[in-house]
């Protein structure tokens, strides 16, 4: 396994990524902004995908994606 990653968030994109997930109208949008902050609390993107039933892979994907194009 690789190493994991720790994903820092700025409390501005804490408060928008928790905003997005509590009011978001697309589930889809809601479990990827919910993988965002899981893995922002240190989880890893194994447990992520366990609890948000994405693969680790997905879960990766939407993190790179998050930090290069926000929410």
């Amino acid at each position: 396994m690789g190493k994991m990653k720790k994903l820092e968030l700025t409390a501005s994109q804490r408060f928008a990524i928790e905003n997005g997930f509590r009011h978001g109208t697309n589930h889809c949008f809601r479990m990827r902004c919910r993988a965002v902050i899981l893995k922002s609390d240190g989880l890893s993107s194994e447990k992520v995908g366990e609890q948000t039933e994405m693969s680790l892979v997905s879960v990766n994907a939407w993190v790179k994606r998050f930090l290069s194009e926000g929410i």
